[in-house]
């Protein structure tokens, strides 16, 4: 996650509709059911948006070792991470999940009408199988004012998602 307002990027584990009491310790916090705590962060100098097709976002996450968040923009690359163990997300991470949206507080962003964004999913888990393409399943509160075009999906050595989202 890159949070604009903030200047920072980091990784937000979630456990979606948990149904008890969020674990104690270690930074959790409730939110309607669910709980979430964050990483570590790193400072992001702002990017603007005119900047927005220059910024590539790499998400890893190791089975017992750490879940790693890098943000790279033209001039340098921002890295944080957090332990494995948070959720055990290198084990059973089976989705993903990418767009432009509000920066927190279910807030939208609001693009220019004549807006478009590409967007490309790389997949490097060891499989080659095409992914699917799951339009509005995302898990996210905050929005944006554009609408999914075409998704279309590759198998192969790296299987791959695209859309395009636009106004």
């Amino acid at each position: 996650m890159y949070s604009s307002s903030e200047g920072i990027a980091f990784t937000q584990y979630w456990l979606i509709n948990y149904c008890k009491k969020c674990p104690s310790g270690g930074g959790w916090s409730s939110y309607e059911g669910s709980c979430y705590k964050n990483s570590s962060e790193v400072s992001v100098t702002l990017q603007v948006i005119t900047q927005l097709g220059n910024l590539k976002v790499t998400g890893t996450a190791a089975d017992g070792g750490s879940d790693t968040i890098i943000l790279t923009t033209p001039t340098k690359a921002c890295s944080a991470s957090g332990l494995d163990a948070v959720t055990d997300l290198g084990a059973s991470w089976n989705a993903a999940e990418f767009n432009v949206v509000g920066d927190g507080g279910g807030s939208a962003a609001k693009f220019n009408k004549g807006s478009s964004i590409g967007v490309d999913i790389a997949l490097t888990d060891g499989l080659t199988a095409a992914p699917t393409c799951e339009a509005d399943d995302g898990t996210t509160g905050e929005t944006n004012n554009l609408t999914l075009g075409k998704c279309t999906t590759s198998g192969g050595s790296t299987p791959s998602v695209a859309f395009t989202e636009s106004d």
